[in-house]
């Protein structure tokens, strides 16, 4: 159902909100002013279904958005501020904007329920930090820029801008996306067992590192489409750290050639190795460059 507050006016949502249907909380335009329009959220919440953000919410609770044993996804096409620590969601979608107030730090915890979601908007505010967690596959598609941490706790999760603050990878979970990493020091650090696709998640582009990326142990680093040409799929503008880790690669590609996996201005540590057959890996006597080299086998003629 909808909630409409005018936008000369502000709502407070105090109690709770139940039902199998999904909740909209939009604005309706009843006067010259525009000085409202804003919810007040300090209620919880038991709907069953998508809650959708339209308008400027100020969320002072931590049970109001669908997650845990409740379905729905949060779709934020306004403005989102978190105002407690901790808040949870199944998947993120919308084109709006998550941000918080009335606290030094925050966290936003996303995939709960095994959720997928698709964020095209942007997450900002001084250390919001970014958890995710679940089975499924969270895209973000534009600009983190919050100084707040980001950890991929499972599942997968591509960025596909920029990013401000450092990323942690953890044993089983996946990292993507064709964004840009401007963390000093190390900017993506892979835990053993952690897995890298330097792409988006529609197979086109590549990540860049402005600085370090560290891998952790027995990672992989997978590509799910052919590289670009002329660009590495890893474009790294320090080190690539790990000097005893080992790297598989995954290449998915079809097409013959030879292509740029990762180039580090500094030094290439890991070993990286072949996980595919008829892929070859090997690295430049600089040490700077690893490249992959997938093998035309031609054309196998079977006597019977």
């Amino acid at each position: 159902g909808y909630i409409n507050a005018r936008n000369d006016k502000y709502v407070y949502l105090k109690g709770n909100i139940a039902g199998t249907k999904g909740v909209v909380l939009s604005t309706i335009s009843v006067s010259k002013g525009d000085n409202g329009g804003i919810f007040y959220v300090t209620g919880t919440g038991t709907f069953t279904n998508d809650c959708f953000i339209s308008t400027a919410v100020n969320l002072q609770s931590v049970d109001f958005l669908p997650h845990g044993n409740r379905l729905g996804n949060t779709v934020v096409d306004g403005l989102l501020r978190l105002w407690y620590n901790t808040v949870t969601v199944n998947g993120l979608y919308g084109s709006g904007i998550v941000t918080f107030v009335n606290s030094d730090w925050a966290k936003l915890i996303v995939g709960d329920n095994d959720t997928d979601g698709d964020f095209g908007g942007r997450i900002y505010g001084r250390t919001l930090h970014l958890d995710k967690i679940g089975k499924g596959t969270q895209i973000i598609r534009r600009e983190n820029s919050s100084t707040g941490k980001t950890t991929v706790l499972d599942g997968a999760l591509y960025y596909e801008s920029w990013v401000n603050a450092g990323v942690e990878v953890a044993d089983g979970a996946t990292l993507g996306g064709a964004g840009t990493y401007k963390a000093e020091g190390t900017a993506i650090d892979l835990k053993s067992g952690a897995t890298l696709i330097p792409m988006s998640y529609e197979g086109t582009g590549s990540m860049t590192v402005a600085n370090d990326i560290s891998f952790g142990g027995a990672n992989t680093l997978k590509l799910t489409a052919i590289p670009d040409a002329t660009t590495p799929a890893l474009n790294v503008g320090g080190s690539v750290i790990g000097a005893d880790s080992e790297v598989s690669v995954v290449f998915e590609g079809e097409k013959p050639g030879i292509y740029t996996l990762v180039k580090a201005q500094t030094a290439i540590e890991p070993k990286f190795v072949s996980a595919t057959p008829n892929f070859k890996v090997y690295t430049s006597e600089d040490g700077l460059t690893v490249y992959g080299e997938k093998l035309d086998m031609g054309t196998v003629v079977i006597i019977r």
